[in-house]
């Protein structure tokens, strides 16, 4: 939070005392649509985060029957909301708080003391409200389709794949074409004109009125169909994605029990098909970076944890190189540094605590060093000729020279041999 929270705000109050008197001087504008267009922009993320966090997180509750017994589902769906939004104002808080400010002390509008904090909370709350509706949407159709349960590891891919190309359609339109301004009528984005009331910059108040009743109306149907949701997806029985017909059981011979056994000797391989680990690796390491395959598979929205830093990063990045018109000679290096990061990441993000409680069981099972090879071997063996493709072809669209983009592609192996060392040498210590 430091990071991405402090550190900016304070440097954006530091920027806001050394031009404040530039700020005073600010002549009357009108909100522009680029502005409203914005707003709109970071609301929808803001919902994309939110149901990614409910459906791969936030599903069921701690002390489930305690608190399904003792209160009403409404209580604990509203409970949710409420610390959902705390979670999120914690983020945003302290930019709220610098606008603040700005609006009241540099611009003059006392207003500002009570518009800005309102209409950072009503965007923070419909926000987790939408977000909320979306993920447990999702999450009933996982517990009640088997066809969804089944296949919910490509659905979900697939959706956070729309999901961040339209984010980065409107993010950078020198791709995409699409101006942020074109989500100017969306009334989420009309909180602009609602933090400008009283302030030199001139908003619509009829748009301000809107963001407010759209937010009352939002907030107050999408609770009760949060409640509604909530209270299908925890009183139902979700369904077995594997579940088969059993009403005609083959007759068993001696021959199909041998193949059983081999079946069920074998099945981790066969649940991380058509990826695999190669035979040639010793059979621990082999089980370990199956078994982390396996469970990076189901649960793709881990790597919206990846995401998120690279995003904060790599999106001003890539604006300059846009901007400078040098984007290959950007991303060559970057991706060099970037891409074997992502590929050792993806698959070993949380060692010890993916493991749990059964932790203790598979370092007797395997030793130490075993267990960190295997959890490499993944991001070597699909992160490894991925990065030294994009890296190579990014070098060669790029104005350095054939030395140079041999050199990167050097550097980006370099750069995961480093991260696995490391690795091994951290973890087995």
């Amino acid at each position: 939070m430091a990071l991405g929270v402090l550190i900016p705000s304070l440097v954006g109050t530091a920027v806001v005392v050394v031009f404040a008197d530039a700020i005073r001087g600010v002549e009357a504008l009108a909100v522009p649509d680029l502005v409203r267009g914005m707003i709109a922009l970071f609301w929808l993320f803001g919902v994309y985060l939110v149901a990614q966090r409910v459906v791969s997180a936030r599903t069921r509750i701690e002390a489930e029957p305690l608190m399904l017994t003792t209160v009403s589902a409404r209580t604990v769906a509203g409970g949710l909301l409420v610390a959902e939004t705390l979670r999120i104002l914690a983020y945003i808080g302290f930019p709220a708080l610098v606008l603040t400010g700005v609006g009241a002390f540099l611009l003059g509008s006392p207003a500002s003391l009570v518009l800005i904090p309102v209409a950072a909370l009503l965007f923070t709350a419909t926000v987790v409200v939408t977000g909320s509706i979306v993920g447990y949407a999702a999450a009933w159709f996982v517990a009640t389709s088997r066809f969804v349960a089944r296949h919910k590891t490509v659905l979900g891919t697939a959706a956070s794949l729309i999901g961040m190309g339209g984010y980065f359609l409107f993010l950078y339109p020198q791709i995409g074409g699409v101006s942020q301004a074109a989500l100017a009528w969306f009334p989420m984005g009309w909180f602009a004109d609602l933090a400008a009331v009283g302030t030199r910059f001139v908003g619509s108040p009829l748009r301000a009125a809107g963001a407010v009743v759209g937010s009352a109306v939002l907030l107050l149907g999408g609770g009760a169909i949060v409640e509604r949701e909530t209270v299908a997806l925890w009183f139902t029985e979700a369904v077995s994605p594997d579940k088969e017909d059993t009403a005609q059981e083959p007759e068993h011979t001696a021959a199909s029990e041998d193949s059983v056994r081999t079946a069920r000797g074998d099945a981790l391989a066969a649940a991380v098909k058509p990826l695999g680990v190669p035979a040639f690796v010793p059979t621990p390491m082999r089980r370990v970076a199956e078994w982390t395959l396996l469970r990076t598979r189901r649960d793709p929205n881990r790597l919206m944890f990846l995401m998120i830093p690279v995003f904060a990063v790599g999106s001003p990045l890539v604006s300059t190189g846009l901007q400078s018109g040098s984007i290959f000679a950007l991303l060559a290096p970057v991706g060099a540094v970037v891409l074997p990061w992502l590929a050792g990441s993806l698959f070993a993000m949380n060692p010890l605590g993916d493991e749990g409680a059964v932790l203790p069981v598979t370092l007797t099972a395997v030793s130490g060093k075993q267990y960190v090879r295997g959890l490499m071997v993944p991001g070597l063996l699909l992160g490894l000729p991925i990065v030294v493709a994009v890296t190579g072809i990014a070098g060669a669209l790029s104005p350095y020279s054939l030395g140079e983009s041999v050199g990167l592609v050097a550097l980006s192996e370099g750069v995961i041999e480093e991260f696995s060392w490391f690795a091994e040498s951290a973890l087995t210590n």
